[in-house]
């Protein structure tokens, strides 16, 4: 995977049954995600078969290089783990931290048996599991409010549990969390809250958040607050979902005509097959319009009734339910 010196931090009580890190970087992995500056890598032992994460943080200007070399990304995050395990809130461990001048890496151990929440709380789990999903992310937000540990980006997509035993929780990114002395962190604490929005009645949404220390009222403003960044980033969210390529929808050809396939609310690919829904002919345009506003929609926590795939050929232009017009 590379050729560089790196030094390495390993955590207190580290897995003796973990490879050596210099050994997981040189093993042929699969890049889960990735951005101009951030890879994360699944890389499988296959002397073992235990599996690792690497995040891969390589800054790009030479500035920033310099900066990381004092403090870099990967650093901040373990020491944000570190501290969250100090104060008893379930974390991601890091294995092992490494730094070197044009990249540095964490490593973790694969969490089995976890999805992310925003599975688990879209794809319609029991009533019972939802309930104990929400007093251990009551019990969770409540700790984090009372010590004042601010978490700058909460949302379903970045909290992880067992849904089988859905109280079982893991913060998997713990990068910016932080304690702060002067700023209200239940304002950012909360948006995870209102991503219930499309499954809880506004009286339960806010009474959830009064069980977390949170002031009620937050439930209508960070609705508005999420529906104006909707608003302004519509034109390009738009531009994002007609390419069919992106975390909305997929495209498949399929005897010649062309879908665009929903993707779940969770952002997964699904199976599709056209005649397993009901499909209904109108002009593109319709069509078009009808697909955009379901993302719209989707966004604003309206999730029922929506198509789950559009296609177009030279002859027609459907939309696809999976429910009678």
């Amino acid at each position: 995977m590379l050729k560089q010196k790196i030094k390495w931090t390993l955590a207190k009580n580290a897995d003796p049954a973990m490879s050596a890190p210099e050994i997981i970087l040189l093993l042929p992995g699969t890049v889960i995600k990735e951005n101009p500056v951030r890879a994360v890598i699944r890389i499988t032992d296959p002397d073992t078969g235990m599996v690792y994460y690497v995040k891969r943080d390589t800054p790009r200007s030479f500035l920033k290089k310099v900066g990381r070399f004092f403090c870099s990304k990967s650093k901040q995050e373990f020491l944000a783990s570190l501290y969250l395990r100090k104060n008893h809130i379930p974390v991601i461990r890091y294995e092992a931290l490494g730094e070197s001048f044009s990249a540095s890496y964490l490593i973790s151990k694969e969490i089995k048996g976890y999805c992310s929440a925003a599975q688990f709380w879209y794809s319609n789990p029991p009533d019972n599991l939802r309930q104990r999903f929400i007093s251990a992310l009551t019990a969770l937000l409540l700790t984090l409010n009372q010590k004042k540990i601010l978490h700058p980006d909460f949302h379903l997509g970045n909290l992880m549990c067992d849904p089988l035993y859905p109280e079982s929780l893991l913060l998997p990114d713990p990068y910016g969390i932080r304690k702060v002395w002067f700023r209200n962190v239940t304002k950012y604490n909360s948006i995870i809250i209102t991503n219930l929005a499309a499954e809880l009645s506004a009286d339960a949404g806010r009474s959830l958040l009064q069980a977390t220390g949170a002031d009620p009222a937050l439930w209508d403003i960070l609705l508005q607050k999420n529906a104006d960044m909707v608003q302004a980033q519509w034109e390009r969210r738009k531009k994002q979902i007609l390419t069919g390529n992106s975390k909305f929808s997929r495209t498949e050809i399929l005897d010649g005509i062309t879908y665009h396939i929903r993707n779940t609310r969770w952002f997964a690919h699904t199976e599709f097959a056209p005649q397993q829904y009901t499909k209904v002919v109108m002009p593109h345009e319709q069509a078009a319009a009808i697909w955009l506003d379901s993302f719209r929609k989707e966004m604003l926590y309206d999730v029922k009734g929506h198509p789950k795939a559009w296609s177009f050929s030279d002859k027609e232009t459907a939309l696809y339910y999976d429910y009678q017009i």
